[in-house]
């Protein structure tokens, strides 16, 4: 999650990294990144924290248990948790 928070936001052109794999989970879970002009002048929004780590949880049991991280497609939280825990299950 960190390494992904630090390379979300191009601090020397202070624009978003649209490759970044957590733009793309932004994107994916309706919570996009936005920039508040009026405000803060800092980049806000993305996802929450729970969901940043739940999905870092997933790719790092995809890449561990060698499943792959293509075989199986959970989109929401909830299908992430599930697929973990089957995982360390070894179904």
């Amino acid at each position: 999650y960190s390494i992904g928070d630090y390379e979300v936001i191009d601090k020397a052109t202070n624009t978003i990294k649209m490759d970044s794999w957590l733009y793309q989970l932004a994107i994916n879970i309706g919570s996009p990144y936005r920039y508040n002009a009026s405000g803060s002048g800092q980049w806000e929004g993305g996802p929450g924290k729970d969901s940043l780590y739940i999905t870092s949880l997933y790719f790092t049991m995809t890449s561990l248990t060698t499943i792959g991280f293509g075989n199986i497609a959970p989109t929401t939280d909830g299908e992430k948790i599930f697929s973990v825990a089957m995982m360390m299950v070894g179904c």
